[in-house]
């Protein structure tokens, strides 16, 4: 992701396997560095490390990131079958 400005917005995309999701990243002058981070439920995990990167990059600005996450639809399924199912 790269930002047009020092006040700014960027976003970026991608896909794999059916699976879809955005980045989204604005970011405000602001004299302390902070980040505050959106991530849909079972991706709480990004947080601590998103935290660090930030930290180790940014000397300033206030940053709001968010991630969004589009699964492939479900096919007719078994009960038995675990989801998401298994590479072939």
């Amino acid at each position: 992701m790269n930002f047009a400005s020092m006040t700014g917005f960027a976003e970026s995309t991608g896909s794999h396997d059916g699976l879809r999701w955005r980045w989204e990243a604005t970011e405000r002058q602001w004299p302390q560095p902070g980040l505050r981070l959106r991530t849909p439920p079972g991706y709480d995990g990004l947080e601590a490390p998103a935290r660090k990167l930030a930290a180790e990059r940014f000397i300033r600005g206030a940053f709001q990131i968010s991630l969004s996450v589009e699964q492939p639809e479900r096919r007719e399924a078994s009960a038995s079958m675990p989801w998401p199912w298994p590479a072939r």
